[in-house]
């Protein structure tokens, strides 16, 4: 009588890993970059912009900062808030 164990045939032969997946994680990771690196300019150009259109202005009003000096209206320095 042989009582050898078979193997079964899914699992991988001894000391090999099996691929959790089909893509490793490195081609995962490469892949969302790729995305990101696309999806952002086009996010920040179409939903993050203004664009006045002809006869408007835009005023940029800075709500973080430091405050003005005494009788100063508009922010000369980077980093002043209030109208830049």
């Amino acid at each position: 009588m042989q009582h050898a164990s078979r193997s079964d045939a899914s699992s991988p032969p001894t000391g090999q890993r099996r691929p959790s997946s089909l893509i490793p994680f490195s081609a995962k990771g490469s892949l969302v970059l790729m995305v990101l690196i696309v999806w952002f300019p086009l996010w920040f150009w179409f939903f993050c912009r203004i664009e006045p259109g002809a006869g408007e202005l835009a005023v940029l009003i800075r709500k973080t900062g430091q405050d003005l000096p005494s009788g100063q209206i508009l922010a000369t320095e980077p980093g002043q808030k209030g109208i830049q």
